[in-house]
């Protein structure tokens, strides 16, 4: 959520956190390439989070993860609307960087 800081100038918010039920998470598979760049130490983490229906989220949205915090990158990947008429949840990726 955008917001200004003391001199006007923008800054990112967010609203509290709450607490979201949710069926697991791991490790991602595949993801983007990182942006390397010479004599810099970046690490990236990210998760795949396994969400019940009805749960949503936006892209920058954060999540905490056994006390480490994660930012939503991407969508909600929706599996609700298979032809096997039910309604499994879906995929919300996550990301983590450090450097």
């Amino acid at each position: 959520m955008p917001g200004k800081d003391s001199h006007g100038a923008p800054v990112d918010l967010w609203a509290d956190p709450v607490p979201v039920a949710v069926y697991g998470w791991a490790l991602a598979t595949s993801g983007g390439q990182d942006n390397f760049e010479q004599g810099r130490d970046q690490t990236t983490t990210l998760l795949d989070l396994l969400v019940p229906p009805g749960v949503t989220g936006g892209h920058r949205d954060q999540w905490t993860i056994l006390g480490q915090l994660f930012e939503q990158d991407g969508d909600l990947d929706d599996y609700n609307h298979g032809p096997f008429g039910y309604t499994p949840g879906g995929r919300i990726r996550l990301k983590k960087v450090k450097g």
